[in-house]
């Protein structure tokens, strides 16, 4: 099987110009989004999975197969704040019906057998790391004995995460590998091994602007430098 992860392209908030939690893509995003729509064009998915916010259903729902199949909601793609113990924000996000009734090509995931419930605010790194390695043992169970390719849609430290429980045991820091808004990362599953195809592959985004925070310039060059994290 393969997976593509995909960090959701740039929000209003990563461009500066919103400071809510959950935004609406910029201009650059939605830029981002018809590059990576036609990038993921020929591969045929047969699922897509995406966390609840805005910015990443506006980058998933344009990959799903010309509308051909609804984006999978699961908790586990949720963001992650890392706020101290005890803190919470208001994040606009709103309860679960209510996002399946706003965006109709969506769906509850059939396969999430717990109890459907957020990620808390003031979650540990040590929690992120649970269960995004949980979605990751969750793929392989799923669809791990075939070649099929499924996208995964998310945010930067939850991707981190996954990365990170699809190839090792422990915790890592959560920037250790890198994840840049609409860029794609690869992973495999063949006869048991878990494999990284390719990391923050950004070759379909040359020529548009590089955003402050990204890693990479307009011509696909890299940072020397690690960039202000939003």
């Amino acid at each position: 099987m393969l997976v593509y992860l995909v960090r959701h392209a740039e929000s209003l908030t990563n461009a500066r110009e919103s400071k809510s939690l959950n935004p609406a893509l910029s201009s650059l995003g939605l830029q981002q989004v018809e590059r990576l729509k036609r990038r993921l064009a020929a591969v045929e998915l047969s699922a897509v999975y995406s966390s609840p916010f805005e910015r990443c259903l506006a980058t998933a729902l344009p990959i799903t197969a010309a509308g051909k199949m609804r984006v999978r909601l699961r908790p586990e793609l949720h963001e992650c704040y890392h706020l101290p113990r005890g803190k919470r924000v208001e994040n606009d996000l709103g309860e679960l019906d209510e996002i399946l009734k706003n965006h109709p090509s969506l769906e509850r995931c059939p396969d999430y057998e717990g109890e459907w419930d957020w990620p808390a605010h003031d979650e540990s790194s040590d929690e992120l790391g649970d269960r995004m390695r949980l979605f990751a043992d969750f793929l392989k169970a799923r669809w791990g004995k075939s070649d099929a390719a499924v996208a995964v849609v998310s945010h930067g430290s939850p991707l981190s995460r996954l990365v990170h429980g699809w190839l090792a045991e422990g915790t890592c820091p959560s920037f250790r590998y890198v994840i840049d808004n609409a860029t794609i990362t690869a992973l495999r599953y063949h006869d048991g091994v878990s494999t990284l195809a390719c990391l923050n592959e950004a070759s379909h985004l040359v020529g548009l602007s590089a955003p402050e925070i990204a890693n990479y310039n307009a011509d696909g060059s890299l940072k020397p430098r690690r960039p202000p994290m939003i």
